[in-house]
């Protein structure tokens, strides 16, 4: 390491030395006895308040110290004189930082890199970031890493099964005569729509049964009844979803039976749109505490006079029946 060096030049450890600067009148703290500058109001080092420089105290020390001065060059010092007594000179520990020298070797590598080592980092990077790239997307063998067959196949009978002379498990000519292919899961979807069908006419006559019962008991019956009304309206409600989510799952053949579904679904929102109304409508009767009072609110749910979606429900019903011309 060079001589006058603070820190290392390679690990950049502080090597815990200080600067030697010569001083013939110097103040002291008396708390610390540490070097403070002249006119100082406290302690650099310890930070306990100093008597201003105008009063200094009579307890303030001040010494006259003669520190040998330091040459560029050593001398060659004469014998020591057995005689003479030896003084060494105590290192003095300065509470005033020292000014880094800019001329110290130890100074150029605290600072920051210089343009060139950033430029040559970021050359490094791209020159290994692209030449990993280059490894892995092999520009030079696009079929490198290609799945897929690189030879024709005849795809022309592919799915095809197989020429079917005649019809199996029903009469061809029944079959012909209404239109419906002969297949067994097609008659399976007719017979669950027409089922379904029939399902539909049995909601809608409870329903018609429990509109009649709430226009009679919905603001004059007990409590008991009121409450029945509403569980009954509850569970119509539930079966026409039920039916709804039933004919919506059937498969359609094909497309043969989807204008019936279509039909099915619609008649059974009509249905639901009426058991909603009067299930609020019940609801209401059901928490009423004074009758007579909420009379007008609770039959605003279910009106008395003919409903849109019954109308429609009875008009289309019959020509909606599935597997009809």
């Amino acid at each position: 390491m060079p001589d006058g060096a603070f820190v290392c030049p390679s690990c950049n450890f502080e090597l815990g030395l200080t600067q030697r600067i010569p001083v013939t009148r110097a103040d002291w703290c008396p708390h610390c006895g540490a070097l403070v500058p002249s006119g100082a109001r406290e302690c650099p080092k310890c930070g306990m308040p100093l008597p201003s420089a105008a009063q200094p105290p009579r307890h303030l020390a001040v010494r006259d110290l003669k520190l040998p001065k330091i040459e560029d060059e050593p001398k060659v010092e004469a014998a020591p004189d057995p005689d003479a007594t030896t003084v060494t000179v105590p290192r003095i520990e300065s509470a005033i930082p020292s000014e880094p020298n800019p001329s110290s070797p130890s100074a150029a590598r605290d600072r920051i890199p210089h343009a060139k080592v950033f430029l040559v980092a970021a050359l490094v990077a791209v020159a290994v970031i692209g030449g990993a790239s280059l490894v892995i997307t092999h520009p030079w063998d696009p079929a490198a890493y290609m799945g897929a067959p690189t030879q024709d196949a005849d795809l022309s009978k592919v799915g095809y099964p197989g020429s079917v002379e005649s019809l199996s498990g029903q009469d061809k000519d029944a079959a012909q005569d209404s239109g419906v292919a002969g297949d067994d899961s097609q008659d399976s979807t007719l017979t669950s729509l027409q089922a379904d069908y029939e399902s539909l006419k049995v909601l809608a006559d409870r329903i018609d049964e429990n509109w009649s019962t709430f226009q009679a008991k919905a603001t004059t019956g007990t409590l008991g009844e009121r409450r029945a009304g509403r569980a009954e309206a509850q569970s119509i409600a539930l079966d026409v979803s039920n039916l709804i989510e039933d004919v919506s799952s059937l498969d359609d053949g094909a497309g043969i039976y989807a204008e019936d579904k279509e039909h099915l679904v619609t008649l059974g929102n009509w249905l639901r749109n009426r058991v909603d109304a009067l299930t609020k409508g019940w609801e209401a009767s059901a928490s009423a505490t004074d009758l007579s009072a909420d009379a007008r609110t609770i039959r605003s749910y279910v009106p008395s006079g003919t409903n849109d979606y019954k109308t429609l429900f009875d008009q289309n019903y019959e020509a909606w029946a599935p597997g009809g011309e």
